[in-house]
């Protein structure tokens, strides 16, 4: 029997993909091969729920996974996210006038989007993050960051200032009870006057595109419009903006808190089934299209990350023959995990010529092209989409 929603409790009725022998961490630092193999393993069982449009991971134990400072999850070394976040950050700040105001994030990684709230005109910014490393943020006293999971310790809590403004970006999907989560956050709020921002992968873009390499263990929730908005109706809120950022990648949805439970809308049917029947056809696709380079050790993968384990996962014949390459510079000389690879400075590669490049991220494809003309190396560009 499959087991039931996080969001609206009813029983899943969907089984979309099965994957054994997962890496339950995509984006550990592991400095050697035998530390990046012996990283645990799970399985991934994505349901899906017709009554609220939810995907889940049925098999998710979330004993297997662990938050520290070698969790390695920043994208703030490529100049197109810093000026998406700047943006974004810049953005929050002028739409729900938050000059001057207070605003937590919940799940900050390094920092790097607290900072930017700063210089786009918030007076103060708190942030709850585990793998927070003080000696990679800017010291700032108008910045206070908890290295520790939210919600926090009772003695933090009883020295947290009124919030104006809650942001969490990408977290929620790591959240194993989602709900019990956001109706813990709506109990914190009480009666004060707030909004809460929360910002996760986009669900029908990995349905619409059949993104198997969006599809991580860490990730135990995968919501659509229709599932965000009626968690958070069933804790307490009350949506007041939802959209589709970042090339569709990531959903933002902005909502208040308020007494009664007020989503009662529909939802829009999405193409659970024709991701299942899909998805064997694309994997057999990538596997021809790879598994050639692969063999003959000519096979590159910009951007050692989570859709860089995912693919691998998924195709375990790459895992052999690939040579993986991340500008994040603390990744430099550590392993994949669930892999004997090691991750390569950009630098190490001048000149080096491959029959096929691929790009993990789409959205990236021109600034990694021009860094690729920069360093002289050469061969087919494709993009993970």
């Amino acid at each position: 029997m499959m087991p039931d929603c996080p969001v609206c409790q009813h029983r899943a009725t969907t089984e979309l993909l099965v994957l054994q022998n997962v890496p339950v961490h995509s984006v550990r630092l592991a400095t050697s091969a035998e530390a990046a193999n012996a990283i645990p393993t799970g399985e991934i069982q994505l349901l899906a729920c017709e009554h609220c449009n939810m995907a889940w991971n049925g098999a998710f134990d979330p004993k297997l996974v662990h938050y520290d400072g070698n969790y390695e999850e920043t994208q703030a070394y490529s100049p197109r996210f810093q000026v998406f976040q700047q943006q974004f950050a810049a953005q929050l700040v002028k739409t729900f006038q938050l000059e001057g105001k207070t605003v937590l994030e919940i799940g900050c990684g390094k920092g790097e989007f607290l900072e930017a709230l700063l210089d786009a005109g918030a007076a103060q910014v708190i942030g709850f993050d585990p793998s927070f490393d003080p000696t990679r943020a800017r010291s700032d006293a108008r910045m206070t960051v908890y290295a520790e999971l939210y919600p926090p310790s009772r003695n933090v809590e009883l020295t947290l200032p009124g919030i104006d403004f809650y942001v969490c970006k990408m977290t929620l999907e790591h959240v194993f009870q989602p709900r019990a989560f956001l109706t813990q956050l709506r109990t914190a709020i009480g009666n004060h006057d707030c909004l809460v921002a929360i910002q996760v992968p986009a669900l029908e873009r990995i349905l619409s595109t059949t993104a198997y390499w969006d599809i991580y263990y860490e990730h135990c929730n995968y919501f659509s419009a229709d599932a965000l908005a009626k968690l958070f109706a069933v804790c307490g809120f009350a949506v007041i903006e939802s959209e589709t950022i970042f090339d569709d990648q990531y959903l933002n949805v902005v909502a208040r808190p308020v007494d009664v439970e007020q989503d009662k809308s529909p939802c829009t049917p999405l193409p659970f089934a024709a991701f299942k029947h899909k998805l064997h056809t694309e994997l057999a696709a990538w596997r021809e299209r790879l598994q050639p380079a692969g063999t003959r050790q000519t096979l590159l993968i910009w951007g050692a990350a989570s859709k860089a384990v995912a693919l691998l996962s998924a195709l375990p014949e790459l895992k052999t023959g690939t040579t993986l390459v991340d500008i994040n510079p603390h990744k430099h000389g550590t392993y994949l995990p669930a892999t004997e690879l090691v991750i390569h400075d950009p630098q190490q590669l001048r000149d080096r010529r491959f029959e096929v490049i691929l790009v993990a991220n789409p959205i990236y494809l021109d600034e990694v092209t021009t860094m690729l003309r920069k360093l002289g190396i050469q061969g087919e560009i494709i993009a993970l989409n």
